[in-house]
């Protein structure tokens, strides 16, 4: 599989014109989109959202939304329950759904993220949407939650605004998404937007390696020659 590039957009981008985004010289081939922000609904976001995903319908654009995080102590199911509100009054999305975690205003210690966390997942889950993504970077995962924390299987999404690949946070082996500079320019496009890349064979839609996939079929049909 061929890596991708793709974009990330809010409602602060405006008048996006996606039949020139789709033509760009950098092909664009997925737009991750923000469809909410903390625990309550807010139509700002959704307007946008929904704007920019009927578009990328239209032009025949792969797109996923994502939620930004406010963590507290008390709302993980809040804001999990409205990022799953407001997705399902969006159009249908392909890629994962992503949890932005990249603020701590509140100053959670690291157990508290890991259980915010934990919790924002397990809500997400018991909401019908079984897997995410996580957005992040390294430097605030490994100072804001524990070196043995449980979501290494986590599909990882990572910003590093560097001419090489990120550094991996503790805890995971790789990412599959890199967001690799916040100036970019794309066609259609008023001003810099975030620019990202997806690593070696990883599928957007499943969230892991394709080179993982091939192996763990090769090793049920082996098991299969065995018997």
């Amino acid at each position: 599989m061929k890596q991708q590039f793709g974009i990330d957009i809010s409602h602060w981008q405006n008048a996006i014109d996606f039949a020139k985004v789709k033509a760009d010289k950098t092909p664009i081939d997925f737009v991750y989109i923000k469809a909410s922000e903390g625990s309550s609904f807010n139509s700002v976001h959704f307007n946008a959202a929904t704007t920019y995903a009927s578009a990328c319908v239209k032009n025949n654009i792969a797109f996923g939304f994502y939620h930004f995080a406010r963590p507290s102590l008390t709302n993980a199911a809040n804001e999990a329950g409205n990022f799953v509100t407001t997705m399902r009054k969006l159009p249908g999305a392909k890629i994962l759904p992503v949890l932005d975690l990249e603020v701590n205003d509140n100053k959670l210690t690291r157990d508290q993220m890991q259980t915010w966390v934990s919790d924002f997942i397990k809500t997400m889950s018991n909401l019908g949407v079984k897997k995410i993504r996580l957005y992040s970077y390294t430097p605030f995962l490994n100072d804001n939650l524990p070196g043995d924390h449980p979501f290494g299987s986590l599909s990882l999404w990572i910003a590093a605004y560097n001419p090489v690949a990120p550094r991996i946070p503790n805890g995971w082996k790789t990412f599959d998404i890199w967001q690799y500079t916040d100036s970019g320019t794309v066609d259609g496009v008023p001003g810099k937007v975030d620019m990202n890349r997806t690593g070696v064979n990883v599928d957007l839609i499943m969230g892991v390696s394709t080179g993982l996939i091939a192996m763990i079929v090769v090793g049920l049909v082996s098991l299969l020659l065995l018997k």
